[in-house]
């Protein structure tokens, strides 16, 4: 998928979403910030994609859809589009001029999302349904942290940091939604994450 079009499937996803809880309820509080941070990715890669910013960029539009799929998965927005979960790869080539800083920032991330994924827990009792949403949260960011490190050392084809950078931003949209919705706890550094 190229950068351009991955902005516009996160924004088609946007208006097509709505807030399921009630509201003047805390998980329709929970479901608004969902939409206000894919709202907020969506206008962040806008700009750096205007910019010339094409590394930026794909990580805002990846780490949006990551957040608005969480919210999707854990049954807080509805989406009328049968879109589904973002599975893509980034195919587009990031110009030389930004290859510097395309190798610094997927490496950053692939840090970060790493000690985010070994940085929390979940929240709830194991007896309790939520309890398993964590874990598919957890696991959903861990794959996409496994993906992305076969991309970045070049076992998954291509040279694709691109890929590996989308994987990293978007398994950790995941477990930014889940702990800003309480489906996970932080354990570690919490930094990390947007609370």
């Amino acid at each position: 998928m190229k950068i351009e079009a991955a902005g516009d499937l996160l924004k088609e996803k946007i208006e097509s979403s709505s807030i399921s809880p009630p509201e003047k309820t805390p998980l329709y509080r929970a479901a608004g910030e969902i939409i206000e941070m894919a709202l907020a990715y969506l206008s962040d890669g806008g700009t750096f994609l205007e910019s010339g910013d094409e590394v930026n960029a794909l990580a805002s539009y990846a780490y949006g859809l990551g957040w608005l799929d969480a919210g999707i998965y854990a049954g807080l927005i509805s989406c009328t589009t049968d879109i589904g979960f973002t599975t893509l790869e980034c195919d587009e080539e990031i110009p030389e001029t930004l290859g510097e800083h395309l190798k610094e920032k997927t490496g950053r991330y692939h840090r970060m999302l790493d000690s985010a994924v070994s940085g929390v827990a979940p929240a709830s009792d194991k007896e309790s349904p939520v309890f398993t949403a964590a874990t598919d949260i957890m696991d959903i960011a861990g794959r996409h942290l496994t993906e992305g490190s076969g991309y970045e050392q070049g076992r998954e084809g291509g040279t694709s940091l691109s890929s590996a950078l989308w994987h990293f931003s978007y398994g950790y949209g995941w477990l930014d939604a889940g702990v800003r919705i309480g489906i996970l706890s932080i354990t570690g550094d919490r930094a990390l994450f947007t609370v």
